[in-house]
C-alpha cells in the first residue's frame, strides 16, 4: 500500500517513471559491466554511458507526454545503431523501443511495429553469436520488458483517467435510468389515463338520460384513479413484476366499457418473470392504442405458444390512419415496447391486416430472463474504452507478463547442464510458483493484508527457495515473483526490507555456486527488475479494478438520486392530478342528484386534468418542471371553489428563480390537496410574500380533523413518504425550512420561507450529483 488511499490514483504515474527508470537503470548497469568486460577503452565506457543516459532521458519524457515521433525514431537510432559497437551489452535496448511504440502508435500499427521490433532484436542476437538459445531468450525478454513498460504506463493512465472522470459512468447511468422511467411512466399510466378520459366522456354523454349509469361510471373513474395514483408509487420505486392473466383481465374490462366487444384467449403457460412483465406492458400498451386511435367494435387478445417462444397478439377493427401513425412515430409506446422486447431477444411487429384491422404482434423466446447475466459483463451505459479487451483488461495483460516472464525462466533452464529429468523438475517449480502468483496475488478479489495472504506469502517463499537445494549450482528460481509480491502483503517498511532481503539472498546464492561476476550481476538486476515490474503491475491493475468498481457504485448512488427526484416529482405533479380527479368525481357523484348543470361542468374538468396529468407524465421524465405559480394559483382557487371552500388569496412576489416558482407551486398544491383530503375545510387563506432574499408561501384552514389534531403549536413529524415530507427536503435544498403544524380555533398552518438566491440543480455542495461513496 503506498500512501493515503486518496493520493493511489495520483501516484500511479511516479511509480510508473520510477519503476521504468530504476528497470532502465539496472539494465543499463549490466549492459555496462558487460561492455567493461570486453575490454573496451575509457572512451567507448564514456559514449555507452552517454547514449545509455540520452535512452534514459526519452523514455522519461514520454512520461510528461512527449508523443513527438521525432522523438521516437531518434530513440529508434539510439536503440540500433550502438549495436554495432556494443554488440551483446546493447542487446536489451530495442525492448524499451518496443514499449513506446504501443504507446506511441495507434494501437493497429504499435502492435504491427511491436512485433518487427521482436523480430529484429532476435535477428540481432542471431547476429552477434548465432546462439539459437540466446535468440529465444533475447526474443522472450524484448517481449516481456516491452509489455511491462506499456502495461505500466497504460494503467498508470488509466488509473489517473478514471478518477479525473470519476462521475462520467454516473450521468451515462442517470440518463439511461431516465429513459427507463420515461418508457415505464407511459407503460404503467398511460392506459389507466386514458380510461379516465373515455370514461368521463362516457359519463358526461349519459349524464342527462341515465344519471345512475352515469354515476356507475364515476365510480369506475375514482377506481381506475386510485390504481393510478398506487401505480406513481411504483414507477417512482423501481420495477414491478406485472401479472399478465390481471392485465387481460383489465384491458377485457376497459375495452368492455367503450362498447366492444372483448375476446381474451390466455394459454396457461409458466413464464419467466420478465417475460411475463414484458407481455403484460404490451398488452397495456395495445389497448391503449385501440381505445385512443381505432374506431373499431371489436378486438381480440390472444397468448399462445409456437415452438420455444410465446406469442401474445392483439388485433382489433376499425383500424385509422392515427393508429398507423403512431407505430412509425419514434417517440410512441410502440417504439418503448420495441425495444423493451429486443432486450429480451424478441420480435415486435404492428401493423394493419386486410379488413381494415390492425395487429400488434409479440414473440419472445420462453427461455428469456431466465439466465443471470455475467458478472463482468459491462453495463449498457458505460463508455467503451478503445484499446482494451471488454473483459477485465488490466488482469489479462498481468497474466501476458507474468507468463513471459515465467518462459524465460524456463529458456534459462536450458542453459544449465542438467538432466531430463531435473529439466522437467525445473519446469514444474516455475509453474508452481506462476499459478500461485496468477490464482492468488494476481487476482483482484484477493484481501492481501490478511493471515490468509501471509501464509500464501509463506508458501511462494518455500517454493522460491528449494531449486537451489535440489539442482544446486544448476538452480533456476523466479524470487522476482517473491519481492513483488512481498511488496504487496507486507507493510511498507517491512515489505521494502523483506525486497532488499530477498535481492540479497539471490545474490548470495549465485554467489555462492558461481562466484562473483556476470552471473551475480545478471541475477540481482534480474530479481530487482522482475520485483519491480511484478509490484507496480499488480498494483496499478488492482487500483484500475477499484476505480471501476468504484465508477460503478458512484453510478448506482446517481441512479439512486434520480429516482428519488422523480419519486418526488411523480408526487408533485402526478400526484396532484390524480388526486383532483378523485375529488372531482366524489364531487360530481354527489352534484348529480342536485345541480346536473354544474355536474356537467366537473365531468368537463375531469377530461381536463386528465389531458394535463398526461401532460405531466412527459415532463416528469424529461426533467423538474417550469411551473407557472400565478396559473397554478388560479388552479388552486377553482379547485377550492369548486369544492365550496371559501378561499383568501393574498400573492405579493416578483420574479423568482424557476426552481423556486418550481418547488412553491408544487408546496401550494400539496397543501391544498392535503387540506382538501384530510380535514372538512369551509374556509383556507393562502398567502405568498416576497421579503429581500426571501419568500414564504403559508397555507391556513379550518375543520382539522382528529388525525391531525393534536396540541396546537406542536410541529408534526416531517420524516416519512409522504408528499409533504418529500417537499420539505427540496425547501431545504433551497436553503429553506418547511413547518406544518395545528393552530388555535381547529385550524392548521402549512409555512414555508425559502431563499431566492438557490443553488444549481443538483445535489447540495456535491459535484458529482452523488454523495462521496469511497475514497480513492
Amino acid at each position: 500500500m503506498l500512501g493515503p488511499d486518496r493520493e493511489r490514483p495520483h501516484l500511479a504515474p511516479k511509480l510508473a517513471v520510477g519503476i521504468v527508470a530504476v528497470d532502465f537503470c539496472s539494465y543499463s548497469a549490466f549492459g555496462l559491466l558487460q561492455v567493461v568486460e570486453s575490454g573496451a577503452t575509457v572512451l567507448m565506457v564514456a559514449l555507452a554511458v552517454l547514449l545509455m543516459s540520452c535512452m534514459l532521458s526519452l523514455q522519461l519524457l514520454f512520461f510528461h507526454r512527449w508523443h513527438n515521433y521525432l522523438l521516437f525514431v531518434l530513440q529508434a537510432l539510439l536503440a540500433y545503431v550502438p549495436l554495432i559497437w556494443f554488440g551483446q551489452a546493447w542487446i536489451g535496448m530495442p525492448s524499451f523501443l518496443a514499449g513506446r511504440a504501443l504507446l506511441v502508435l495507434p494501437t493497429v500499427l504499435g502492435w504491427v511495429l511491436f512485433g518487427v521490433i521482436v523480430l529484429t532484436t532476435g535477428l540481432a542476437q542471431l547476429a552477434v553469436n548465432g546462439s539459437a538459445l540466446d535468440v529465444a531468450y533475447t526474443t522472450v525478454t524484448t517481449v516481456l520488458f516491452g509489455m511491462a513498460i506499456y502495461g505500466l504506463a497504460r494503467l498508470a493512465g488509466l488509473a489517473t483517467q478514471l478518477h479525473d472522470a470519476r462521475s462520467e459512468l454516473a450521468r451515462y447511468a442517470v440518463a439511461d435510468e431516465r429513459l427507463r422511467f420515461a418508457r415505464d411512466l407511459h407503460d404503467l399510466l398511460g392506459l389507466s389515463l386514458s380510461a379516465i378520459s373515455l370514461r368521463s366522456k362516457t359519463a358526461l354523454r349519459l349524464l342527462r338520460y341515465q344519471p345512475l349509469q352515469a354515476k356507475e361510471e364515476l365510480a369506475d373513474i375514482l377506481d381506475v384513479a386510485r390504481q393510478a395514483l398506487a401505480d406513481v408509487r411504483v414507477v417512482a420505486g423501481g420495477y414491478r413484476e406485472l401479472s399478465l392473466a390481471d392485465e387481460c383481465a383489465t384491458a377485457e374490462s376497459m375495452l368492455s366499457s367503450a362498447n366492444m366487444r372483448a375476446t381474451v384467449e390466455l394459454a396457461d403457460l409458466a413464464l419467466p418473470a420478465p417475460v411475463r412483465t414484458t407481455l403484460a406492458t404490451v398488452v397495456r400498451e395495445g389497448v391503449t392504442n385501440v381505445l385512443r386511435h381505432s374506431k373499431g367494435r371489436y378486438c381480440e387478445i390472444t397468448v399462445r405458444r409456437e415452438g420455444g417462444a410465446v406469442v401474445l397478439e392483439v388485433v382489433n377493427d376499425g383500424a385509422t390512419s392515427a393508429q398507423q401513425d403512431r407505430t412509425n412515430d419514434g417517440s410512441s409506446g410502440i417504439q418503448n415496447l420495441l425495444r423493451r422486447v429486443a432486450e429480451l431477444d424478441g420480435e415486435l411487429h404492428a401493423g394493419p391486416l386486410s379488413g381494415g384491422r390492425f395487429r400488434l404482434l409479440a414473440r419472445i423466446p420462453l427461455t428469456a430472463g431466465t439466465t443471470e447475466p455475467e458478472e463482468d459483463t459491462v453495463p449498457a451505459w458505460a463508455p467503451r474504452r478503445p484499446g482494451w479487451p471488454r473483459r477485465e483488461p488490466p488482469r489479462r495483460l498481468l497474466t501476458a507478463v507474468l507468463c513471459t516472464s515465467c518462459l524465460a525462466a524456463i529458456i534459462h533452464v536450458f542453459y544449465r547442464d542438467e538432466t531430463a529429468t531435473e529439466v522437467a523438475l525445473s519446469i514444474l517449480f516455475l509453474t508452481a510458483m506462476l499459478s500461485l502468483q496468477l490464482g492468488y496475488f494476481s487476482r483482484p478479489d484477493t484481501r492481501l493484508q490478511s493471515r490468509r495472504s501471509y501464509a500464501v506469502l509463506g508458501l511462494l517463499a518455500v517454493l522460491v527457495c528449494l531449486p537451489p537445494f535440489v539442482f544446486g549450482a544448476n538452480w533456476v528460481s523466479l524470487p522476482g515473483l517473491l519481492a513483488g509480491s512481498a511488496l504487496l502483503v507486507l507493510p511498507p517498511r517491512v515489505g521494502w526490507a523483506a525486497f532488499v532481503v530477498i535481492v540479497g539472498a539471490t545474490g548470495w546464492g549465485r554467489a555462492y555456486f558461481d562466484g562473483f561476476g556476470v552471473n551475480l550481476a545478471f541475477s540481482v538486476i534480474s530479481v530487482v527488475i522482475n520485483g519491480l515490474i511484478v509490484f507496480g503491475l499488480t498494483w496499478m491493475s488492482r487500483l484500475v479494478t477499484e476505480l471501476n468498481a468504484a465508477r460503478v457504485e458512484l453510478a448506482r448512488r446517481a441512479v439512486a438520486a434520480e429516482r428519488l427526484r422523480f419519486a418526488r416529482d411523480l408526487h408533485d405533479l402526478l400526484g396532484h392530478s390524480l388526486s383532483a380527479i378523485t375529488l372531482k368525481c366524489e364531487l360530481t357523484r354527489r352534484l348529480i342528484a342536485i345541480d346536473v348543470a354544474k355536474a356537467r361542468v366537473e365531468l368537463v374538468g375531469i377530461q381536463d386534468q386528465a389531458g394535463q396529468a398526461l401532460v405531466d407524465v412527459r415532463s416528469v421524465a424529461s426533467g423538474y418542471q417550469d411551473v407557472s405559480l400565478d396559473e397554478e394559483s388560479q388552479s388552486i382557487g377553482s379547485l377550492l371553489a369548486a369544492a365550496d371552500v371559501t378561499v383568501r388569496m393574498d400573492m405579493r412576489y416578483g420574479q423568482l428563480p424557476a426552481r423556486v416558482r418550481t418547488v412553491l407551486a408544487a408546496l401550494l398544491r400539496e397543501g391544498v390537496t392535503n387540506a382538501l383530503r384530510h380535514s372538512k375545510v369551509q374556509r383556507c387563506e393562502i398567502a405568498i410574500k416576497q421579503q429581500g432574499d426571501m419568500v414564504s408561501l403559508e397555507i391556513i384552514n379550518d375543520g382539522v380533523t382528529a388525525e391531525t389534531a393534536v396540541r396546537p403549536g406542536r410541529e408534526l413529524d416531517l420524516v416519512g413518504g409522504s408528499g409533504i415530507c418529500n417537499l420539505a427536503q427540496r425547501v431545504k435544498d433551497l436553503g429553506g425550512h418547511l413547518s406544518a403544524q395545528p393552530i388555535t380555533g381547529g385550524r392548521f398552518r402549512l409555512r414555508a420561507a425559502v431563499s431566492t438566491r438557490s443553488q444549481p440543480a443538483g445535489l447540495p455542495g456535491d459535484p458529482d450529483g452523488v454523495e462521496p461513496i469511497t475514497t480513492l
